[in-house]
């Protein structure tokens, strides 16, 4: 699971960029101040024993997930809160003028780091625990992100590759490049070598990503997911998230207008596809809620999670 949420953050957050003119600026056009958020889930699995269906419910109340800290047009700050109100971490943002360079979790050394060509966008670099562990080339055509290659370096791993870019991302924290160097080579010494890399491809349709496909290298293994749009403003546009949890597509931040439906497929998989739909309540064309619904159905199992967020924002 970590390793999952690790690649989907290394990719998905590169393609929030390409809905500005200037890769790497947020400029919101409603500021958000909160965001809420509630769920329902209910999972059914056939059991043999019983020669039926067994369906076990959970939900949580409305709660305070968020709140963003502004410092005039510069999104500086979001605390993240439980659902029992517990504060949990902050993700703070750091800029050159007013472009996006960096972003870092309070609780943990995690980080991830932006480096540009131009106006366009270059590379992505994620740290976790003070180790590179994702690399991001970024491809264009034209003024659009197009195609992404990265990859996913293990930290028991290790290749020639890695051991170059241990050895600088050790140089952030160690007095001297021959110290850097060294724990470097520690590193090589404990793993086992080998690194993942895939490829994904984007396609727009107009200002909103229409499709996004990843392939692994050297595997058969292919995920494909669709998304359809209604005509209202996202308020994410332009927008970089941390990382991902439960009931958020990163991906759709690049969007210019809300998603309204997301088919998944994997080419590994003998179930049908998994569908994800959204509806919102508005407040002019900017949403004050959003219902999110994700539906899978197995063999032996189906399950439906609906999360539902409300946006507050600044008057």
């Amino acid at each position: 699971m970590k390793k999952t949420l690790l690649i989907a953050m290394a990719v998905f957050t590169v393609v929030a960029f390409t809905a500005c003119k200037k890769e790497g600026v947020y400029k919101p056009g409603n500021k958000i101040t909160k965001i809420y958020r509630s769920s329902h889930s209910e999972y059914s699995y056939y059991s043999e024993y019983s020669n039926g269906w067994t369906t076990t419910t959970s939900e949580t109340p409305k709660y305070l997930r968020e709140k963003w800290k502004w410092d005039g047009k510069l999104l500086k700050s979001i605390e993240r809160y439980d659902s029992d109100g517990k504060f949990r971490y902050s993700i703070d943002i750091k800029y050159d003028g007013k472009r996006i360079e960096k972003i870092e979790r309070s609780d943990e050394d995690n980080y991830i780091e932006y480096s540009y060509d131009g106006r366009k966008l270059e590379k992505i670099e994620y740290y976790y625990e003070g180790m590179l562990y994702t690399e991001v080339e970024v491809e264009h055509d034209g003024n659009k992100i197009t195609e992404l290659k990265y990859t996913y370096y293990d930290n028991k791993k290790s290749s020639s590759h890695f051991d170059d870019m241990m050895e600088i991302s050790m140089r952030m924290f160690m007095p001297n490049e021959e110290a850097a160097r060294h724990v470097a080579d520690v590193v090589k010494k404990a793993s086992k070598g080998g690194t993942e890399v895939w490829t994904v491809s984007i396609d727009w349709d107009g200002k909103n990503i229409s499709e996004v496909v990843s392939n692994e290298s050297g595997s058969s293994h292919k995920h494909t997911c669709k998304y359809e749009y209604d005509d209202n403003k996202n308020p994410y546009k332009g927008f970089v998230l941390e990382l991902g949890e439960e009931g958020e597509e990163l991906c759709l931040y690049g969007s210019k207008n809300n998603v309204t439906k997301e088919t998944s497929t994997c080419s590994e998989s003998d179930d049908g596809p998994e569908v994800t739909t959204y509806s919102y309540d508005y407040d002019g064309k900017w949403p004050t809620k959003q219902t999110c619904t994700n539906s899978y159905s197995g063999e032996n199992s189906r399950s439906t999670y609906t999360y539902i967020t409300y946006f507050e924002y600044d008057d």
